[in-house]
């Protein structure tokens, strides 16, 4: 399964226009998650890392269009690297944050919230949620007019506040 991973990110992330960096330290939904984007046309890896550490140079060092995290992690957990990122002040305000995890209680939320987390996804339950998310910020980003966000019951802006997901 590695092999889809890597040959996928090398496919030419710079072809594509929506970059995504994923912070997943477990093999198997990270392969369940990169097949799935792979899937989507106009999404490219841009980079993974499985620790906050790994992560955290990478995110300092590299631009992507797309955070996708998990909460816990082998080591550090997701929101701290969103606390440090934060703080750093060296992102951009037009890079999403997206928490794909099994801990999206309300309290998760609101601290995701105030380090600048767009959405969250339950990953039990809603990877095809965050894959439609994804296509449709695809779409926007090539200036395509494929599905709009009135074509699903929730805006994706809405998604971080809902208490649906």
């Amino acid at each position: 399964m590695g092999d889809i991973l890597n040959s996928w990110a090398e496919r030419g992330a710079s072809d594509a226009p929506l970059r995504i960096f994923l912070v997943e330290d477990s093999e198997d939904i990270r392969d369940l998650i990169v097949e799935s984007l792979a899937e989507i046309p106009g999404v490219s890896l841009a980079g993974y890392a499985e620790t906050e550490a790994q992560a955290l140079q990478h995110l300092e060092q590299n631009s992507y269009d797309v955070l996708i995290l998990d909460i816990q992690l082998k080591q550090g957990n997701g929101m701290s690297l969103l606390q440090s990122l934060a703080r750093s002040n060296t992102r951009r305000q037009s890079e999403v944050k997206v928490v794909f995890s099994n801990h999206v209680s309300p309290t998760y939320r609101r601290v995701g919230v105030q380090c600048g987390v767009q959405h969250f996804f339950d990953k039990s339950s809603e990877l095809p949620l965050l894959c439609d998310l994804l296509e449709e910020l695809a779409q926007k980003r090539a200036g395509k007019s494929g599905r709009t966000s009135s074509s699903s019951n929730t805006p994706p802006q809405g998604r971080a506040q809902t208490g649906g997901m």
